[in-house]
This record gives C-alpha cells, structure tokens and sequence, in this order.
C-alpha cells in the first residue's frame, strides 16, 4: 500500500479531512495510508467524486461557525480563491464583531478555512471544496447583490488604477446582472487579453459582449462596434488555430459593413476524361480551347469575365 508520512501532508489539514472522511486514507502507525493503489496527489481530494458524506462534511463545517464568520466566508467566496481583506472589509459594512474583521479572518485561520497568504492583507481558501461550499449557499438575490458591491468596491479602492481590474470588473457586473457595464469591462479585458497572447479568454470575452447586443439587445451598440468585436474574434480563432471560426467571423463583420463576400479560390475539378479541365467536359461559361483533353490551368478571363483554358504544350502544338 503507498503511504505518505503526516509531514508531507502539515500544509493539507482541510484536504486530509475530506479525505478521511469519505474514507479514502486511514491512519496507521502515525502514517496516512491510501485506502487503494490510486496516487496520492498534491491536492487531496481535489479529483476524487463529491459523495454526499464529503459535501456534507464542508457544509458543516461552516453551519457550525458564528453568524459573524459565518456571513465572512460567504462574502469571501464571491471574490475568488484568493482576496484583499480591504475589499472584503468594504462587502461587510454591518460586521457585528467588536474587534473588527482582523479577528474574524483570524478565527477563520485557526478554524482552517482560509489562510494567509504572506502578502500583506491576502488571504486565500484553504480548499476550493470550501469556497464552493460557502459561494452555493448564497441565494440567488445575496449573489447578484454581493457582486455588485465587489465590483462597486473594486471601482473605489482602485479608482487610479483600473485596467488590471478590467476581467475582475467584467466577472462582477455579469454575475451582479447589469450588462452596460459587464460588455463596457468585458470589452477592455478582451482586448488586453488579445494584446497578450490569451486568445482564449479574449474569445470568451468578446462573445459575452455580443451576447448582451447583438443577440440579445439588452445593451443598444453601434455597428462598427460590432465589426470591431467580429474582426478581435477572427484574429483571437487565428491565434487558437481555428480557421472555420475565423473565416465564420471574418466574413460576419463583411456582412456588417456592407463589404461583398470574398468568393472561395477556384479548385481544381476532374472531369469524366480523367485529365482535368478541358474543351469537351468544361463547365457552362468557361471559354474553351479547340485542344482535347489534357491538364489545364484555369484563372479569370479579362475578355468575358468567365475562366479561360491553359493546356500544356502537347504533341498537337507541335
């Protein structure tokens, strides 16, 4: 059986938890041992299912906290995994706690639920399980209304300094459902994103802000607004490698201008005589040569606006 000494594991107290729990380590001779042969990974717990018994170990844990702890995770939750305690300060304006919302994150670092991160004021989750945890037992009306003061905060304590808030800002307005300024961040984080390299999140990014327009029309936008959006995601499929997006997007934002469509190149065709284009199998419109059939080159005829038949020199040229 493999086995990892509790040393290897000091960092991992919520992980060992879980895992203990739904029974997939058990403790013999001070050393934690693998219920099965499956590897032990960094992040205990992290790919195993979410039984019913794991789920309810977290969601007692933070029933058992105080109101005030309590009503701390949850807000934290809505920042991510990792947050600013002047932030959070600013979600929980009513915080009964005498001492402050330093005690509250103190409790809630002996309690092993988040912990510092040693930079000043950053704190992150100890578990992703236990931010999932806390972030569905918020209501439908508390989200939205935790997102817009995150968002509302983040404009405040930021206000000089905004652009590498603009995904953050983005998540916030959307979860909080104001779409004028989920497409106004979405778009800037969008073209940060392609600047940098990320197509991916640039391509999220830009579908969001057409989502709210021009599918849905919650947001009134301008049409070279639209074609600037269709020409980012084309060059956002370019960078991902996705020809059929890119050409789908490219042609989108034609259609927007009033450009005419690029018509698809020429290919080669054959024909019954197996030798490709030629005089007798030619195509209503194509300008035919009195040659027979041989391999011939075909490209726009200046006379008729048509294609016109290139044979290679052959035994009747001769």
């Amino acid at each position: 059986m493999p086995c990892v000494s509790i040393a290897a594991l000091q960092d991992l107290t919520p992980n060992l938890q879980i895992c203990k729990v739904s029974g997939r380590i058990t403790n013999r001779d001070g050393e934690w041992r693998l219920a099965s042969s499956e590897p032990f990974t960094d992040r205990a717990g992290e790919d195993m299912p979410l039984t019913d018994k794991v789920k309810g170990t977290v969601a007692s844990r933070l029933d058992s906290l105080v109101p005030e702890n309590e009503l701390a995770v949850k807000a934290a939750s809505v920042l991510g995994e990792r947050f600013d305690a002047a932030l959070l300060q600013r979600l929980l304006p009513d915080l009964q706690n005498p001492d402050g919302l330093d005690a509250v994150l103190d409790h809630l670092v002996r309690d092993q639920l988040i912990r510092a991160t040693g930079e000043s004021g950053s704190y992150a989750f100890c578990h992703t399980l236990i931010r999932e945890a806390a972030y569905t037992q918020l209501t439908p009306s508390q989200t939205r209304a935790v997102h817009r003061s995150a968002a509302d905060g983040i404009e405040v304590l930021h206000a000089g300094h905004l652009p590498p808030h603009y995904a953050a800002l983005a998540h916030h307005w959307s979860k909080a459902d104001v779409p004028v300024s989920t497409v106004r961040y979405a778009e800037l984080a969008a073209s940060q994103a392609l600047a940098s390299g990320a197509y991916l999140e640039a391509d999220r990014l830009l579908r969001v802000c057409l989502e709210l327009t021009e599918r849905t029309h919650r947001v009134p936008c301008e049409t070279p607004r639209l074609i600037h959006w269709h020409v980012a995601l084309a060059e956002a499929g370019e960078g991902l490698g996705r020809v059929e997006e890119r050409g789908i997007e490219a042609r989108e934002a034609l259609a927007l201008a009033g450009r005419p469509q690029p018509r698809r190149p020429v290919e080669p065709r054959r024909y019954p005589c197996g030798k490709g284009l030629c005089a007798r199998h030619a195509p209503p419109g194509v300008h035919q040569r009195p040659h027979a059939c041989g391999r011939l080159g075909a490209r726009p005829s200046p006379q008729r606006g048509g294609l016109f038949l290139r044979q290679r020199p052959g035994r009747h040229d001769v």
